[in-house]
């Protein structure tokens, strides 16, 4: 009997933001990354069950974690810089805490490299 080691394999930021935009265009323009507002991938979900749009829900949550774990993405999570929402609309801020979370990421991060 063997057994197969499962990775997660992380898509290319290029490819999962294509994904993104194929359904939700207004998010990212012209492929331009900005802060997503919390809880943005379960909107996601429940306009693709509503609408009945070709997304498995892993291929969602593997576009939606290859962006947000992206360096280019962890950069922009900045004080006070605005949160989008799936149609691109403004939908928070990124706070104190959101700030202090991500710089635990991100030496987690290099600690690991």
């Amino acid at each position: 009997m063997t057994f197969k080691t499962v990775t997660k394999k992380r898509l290319l930021l290029e490819e999962a933001i294509s994904q993104i935009t194929t359904f939700w265009p207004n998010l990212f323009p012209d492929s331009k990354l900005c802060p997503m507002k919390v809880g943005i991938q379960q909107d996601m979900w429940q306009e693709v069950k509503g609408k009945g749009l070709p997304l498995a829900r892993r291929r969602l949550s593997a576009c939606l974690g290859s962006i947000g774990h992206h360096a280019d993405y962890r950069a922009l999570i900045q004080l006070g810089a605005f949160r989008y929402d799936k149609d691109g609309q403004i939908a928070g801020v990124v706070t104190q805490a959101d700030v202090e979370d991500n710089l635990q990421r991100l030496a987690r991060r290099n600690k690991d490299k």
